[in-house]
């Protein structure tokens, strides 16, 4: 359950920063461009909508199962259907109205965990949305949030608006812009604003041993699983076995270290009672 509610907590960001991938790219027509931003390929457009689709219909699709037997109703949504199967978001939804309706749903399922801790197949939902979320994540990364450029003011309307949007993956580019008036910075000026930027995020660095190199006190399910040797699979099983208790999806290193200490033991112990 705690592997669960990780994940059912991450979804509503995961879908949005899918769908935020998806860059408006140059206006048709006789207007002029104000953006620098660039069209992206068709293929990865087309992945993001059915990544973002995808993770809906099985959110809502199983709230709509259990419901019945909880005695309650589902959560109400926007979404594409065809016939009763839930297909998607409809055309245009734009990435805020994506993460309303994830989280809509997902705060239907903390409503009634108490209810889906004990129903037969919460393991194979939870199994099939850590998946999905897992090859979102890869292929969508969490990336760096805009930053708002204080004391700089826009060359248009004057205001004090300017945003550093930094590239929302390999080959995208860097902008600066208003939210105000959309005035796009010229490409001559990203560099001075990014070396601003940079500078900001070294005077924020703090030196911690909780997140240094190979000491740090918390690790992710693959750092557990690469420092005992074992798959993934197993530090979710151990998980879930209560063997070890997660904190927003990190496990603390030195109980990981503990229970493979005694599950060593626990072996030598056998192999010399055998023996």
């Amino acid at each position: 359950m705690s592997w669960l509610n990780r994940d059912l907590a991450d979804a509503a960001e995961v879908a949005v920063q899918v769908r935020e991938s998806i860059m408006r790219g140059k206006s048709g027509g006789d207007e002029p461009v104000r953006s620098a931003r660039l069209e992206p390929p068709a293929p990865l457009v087309a992945a993001a909508v059915d990544a973002a689709d995808e993770l809906i219909a099985l959110l809502l699709s199983v709230a709509e199962r259990l419901a019945p037997e909880f005695n309650v109703s589902p959560p109400s949504c926007r979404v594409w259907r065809t016939g009763p199967y839930v297909q998607g978001f409809p055309a245009g939804t734009s990435p805020h109205r994506v993460g309303a309706e994830v989280r809509k749903i997902v705060d239907w399922f903390r409503v009634h965990r108490t209810d889906l801790m004990y129903m037969p197949d919460v393991l194979d939902f939870g199994e099939d949305l850590h998946e999905m979320l897992g090859k979102m994540r890869t292929r969508w990364p969490i990336a760096e949030r805009a930053r708002h450029l204080p004391g700089t003011a826009c060359g248009v309307c004057g205001l004090m608006d300017l945003w550093w949007t930094p590239p929302n993956g390999v080959g995208w580019p860097i902008t600066v812009e208003c939210h105000s008036c959309d005035y796009v910075a010229p490409e001559s000026d990203l560099k001075r604003w990014t070396a601003a930027i940079e500078m900001e995020q070294e005077r924020r660095k703090t030196a911690s041993p909780q997140t240094a190199g190979p000491t740090k006190k918390w690790v992710t399910y693959t750092e557990a699983a690469a420092i005992t040797g074992r798959a993934p699979r197993t530090i979710r099983r151990w998980v879930n076995e209560r063997k070890l208790t997660p904190f927003r999806g990190l496990i603390n290193r030195g109980q990981l270290l503990s229970v493979v200490k005694q599950m060593q033991q626990a072996q030598r112990t056998g192999i010399a009672a055998s023996l």
